[in-house]
């Protein structure tokens, strides 16, 4: 027979697992660590706003003669999907509030409990007025599917100054935005923390630059399709006007020079640190990403310069301890190879390997 003091702790467990089964969001409320509960109790990734199950019902918004820009995180892919976008209007589209009022991320939530049909009506409202859609993500196959019908553009950058990056990135973070997340990302954090996350283990068992280097291992045997881009963010900062030549002609758009001009003026790097509000994957209630789903509050996920702090000044080999430098470069041999990593470093024509 139970006794009572059992009976409570039966009953207690049970009402938890229900209340966790119907709300896994309650959890983000725990201080620091509760974006690393909500990755155990509702299988969430980390970071915890990213949806890689969006690309699940690909069918369902993405359409013979969209564009997918699929990039590793902090290898200029917002600065892609501002030259696409404008590409895509020749530079004479209308002033937009944030970059992602025309170019969706894909898996990016944009508060806890936002459902897959809110995503999806989103979608179809960005993509209304243009000839075709742009969407970014930072996922590779086989979550993002290699469509024939739709093109894909891939980038990423030297892996070392990824990580350098990313240690100024995350303190651009507003409070209210890692708050809502449990914590993620930590907006305080020692160098022995930030190291642990990045290169040993972000919650999950393994480090964010770990993921961004298996970034490659799905994307790598689809390099050579007609439909498929690669871009080095290395050649993009040595002849801007270049890259977007090579985007247009990748999308068959034909460009004069007037509107080449125009498409530089308007991604130039100072151009866009002047207009970094625009940079910020800023939503608010009612706005134009908004259908049906109500956000907590106006939220503005980065503040200050975000997204927009170095560009081609940064060199994450003078900016970094040695011993982190050399993890980084010995974690890359590791996972994609000498020949793969010296082209992540370089740039130039890709290498020949299997």
């Amino acid at each position: 027979m139970i006794g009572p003091f059992a009976r409570c702790i039966i009953i207690t467990v049970v009402g938890v697992a229900v209340l966790l089964r119907l709300n896994p969001e309650i959890v983000l409320k725990v201080p620091k660590i509760g974006f690393v509960l909500y990755h155990f109790v509702k299988g969430a990734p980390i970071p915890p706003y990213f949806m890689h199950n969006q690309w699940a019902n690909d069918t369902a918004w993405l359409n013979a003669g969209d564009v997918v820009i699929s990039f590793t995180g902090k290898s200029g892919s917002t600065w892609a999907t501002a030259v696409v976008h404008e590409i895509r209007t020749k530079g004479v589209g209308e002033e937009y509030r944030d970059i992602t009022d025309v170019v969706p991320w894909v898996d990016f939530v944009r508060y806890p409990g936002e459902t897959l049909e809110e995503r999806i009506g989103f979608f179809k409202r960005a993509a209304k007025p243009f000839p075709f859609a742009v969407y970014k993500s930072h996922y590779c196959p086989p979550t993002v599917k290699v469509r024939p019908d739709v093109k894909s553009i891939i980038g990423t950058r030297n892996p070392v100054d990824i990580l350098a990056s990313f240690q100024g990135f995350l303190a651009t973070h507003s409070k209210e935005f890692s708050d809502m997340w449990g914590g993620f990302p930590p907006l305080r954090q020692s160098d022995e923390e930030f190291h642990r996350m990045m290169l040993v283990d972000k919650g999950d068992g393994t480090g964010m630059m770990e993921d961004i280097l298996k970034f490659w291992l799905g994307w790598w045997p689809f390099h050579n399709n007609p439909n498929v881009l690669v871009l080095n963010y290395a050649d993009r900062v040595k002849d801007a006007r270049g890259d977007i030549l090579r985007i247009a002609n990748f999308l068959e758009i034909s460009l004069t020079d007037d509107e080449v001009d125009r498409i530089v003026a308007k991604t130039d790097f100072k151009w866009m640190k002047k207009n970094s509000n625009k940079f910020s994957y800023a939503f608010e209630a009612g706005g134009v990403q908004q259908l049906n789903g109500t956000p907590a509050a106006n939220v503005v996920p980065l503040i200050g310069e975000g997204l927009i702090i170095k560009g081609k000044e940064r060199h994450g080999s003078e900016e970094l301890p040695s011993q982190w430098v050399k993890e980084m470069e010995q974690l890359c041999l590791r996972k994609v190879g000498p020949e793969l990593c010296l082209w992540l470093k370089t740039g130039g024509p890709l290498p020949d390997v299997a």
